[in-house]
C-alpha cells in the first residue's frame, strides 16, 4: 500500500507543474496575441514546449502509478508492461470504463507523437489537448485515491 501512496504523491508532484505549464502556456498565449512580437512568439513556443515535456512526463508516471495500484490489488498483467497495456488490464479491472481507456490511449498515443518525432504541427495539436488530458489524468487518480482511502 505504500508502494502507490509514494507512487501518487510524486505523480500528484508532476501534475501540478503540468498544471502550472498549461496556466503559463495560456497566459503567455494572451500576451502574444494582444503583442504579436517576435520575441512573445518565441516565448510562446518555449511556454508550449515545456508544457509538453511535463505532459510526457506526467502521462509517464500515470501509467505506472496505474501497474502499481494493479500489482497492489493482485492483478497479474498478462501482457507486456506497456502503457496501453497497462490501460487496457485498467478497464479489465473496471477501474477505468471503455470510454476512460479509449481516451488514455488516445492520450498515449499522443505522448508518443511528440517524444518521438518534434513538428512544430504536432505540438500545436497535441498541446491543444493537454488540458484535457490533465483533468482526465487528475479525475483518474482521485478516483484510486478514494478507493485506497475505502480500504485503509
Amino acid at each position: 500500500m505504500e508502494r502507490i501512496k509514494d507512487k501518487i504523491v510524486i505523480l500528484q508532484q508532476a501534475l501540478n507543474s503540468l498544471e502550472k505549464s498549461i496556466a503559463l502556456f495560456k497566459e503567455h498565449e494572451l500576451i502574444c496575441k494582444s503583442d504579436p512580437t517576435e520575441k512573445n512568439a518565441e516565448i510562446v513556443l518555449a511556454m508550449q514546449g515545456y508544457m509538453i515535456q511535463c505532459f510526457e512526463f506526467s502521462v509517464d508516471l500515470f501509467w505506472k502509478t496505474l501497474k502499481v495500484y494493479l500489482e497492489d490489488r493482485g492483478a497479474v498483467l498478462e501482457f507486456e508492461n506497456t502503457p496501453k497495456s497497462v490501460i487496457r488490464a485498467c478497464v479489465e479491472a473496471r477501474l477505468l470504463s471503455e470510454s476512460e481507456g479509449e481516451a488514455c490511449i488516445k492520450m498515449i498515443n499522443n505522448r508518443n507523437e511528440t517524444s518521438q518525432l518534434y513538428k512544430l504541427e504536432v505540438a500545436e495539436i497535441v498541446g491543444s489537448k493537454v488540458p484535457g488530458y490533465y483533468s482526465l489524468m487528475s479525475m483518474l487518480i482521485d478516483r484510486i485515491q478514494e478507493s485506497i482511502q475505502i480500504r485503509l
